[in-house]
């Protein structure tokens, strides 16, 4: 360790996030739309479960990066293309 800790654009430390798939997947989103975004960033202030992003959770932290997202349950055969990249559960 260098001693040193990378700080994210809200002021929290990136190395002590948990592993969270699914925050990593709305942090490639951010880079993916041109809006990228830190873990931190996007989850500084939420009310995490265990230090993870939940399902519910997602669209406040989605919002922080200028993105809209919903929770539906839909057949995989149902979802429009229209609508992709999409995150699924």
């Amino acid at each position: 360790m260098s001693g040193s800790a990378d700080f994210g654009v809200s002021g929290l430390r990136e190395d002590v996030i948990h592993h969270d798939p699914l925050l990593d997947c709305l942090v490639e989103l951010t880079r993916i739309h041109g809006r990228p975004s830190t873990r931190a960033a996007l989850v500084a202030g939420l009310p995490l479960e265990k230090g993870a992003l939940t399902p519910s959770l997602f669209a406040r932290a989605a919002s922080r990066a200028g993105l809209s997202a919903k929770l539906v349950r839909r057949a995989l055969e149902r979802i429009d293309e229209v609508l992709l990249p999409a995150v699924l559960l």
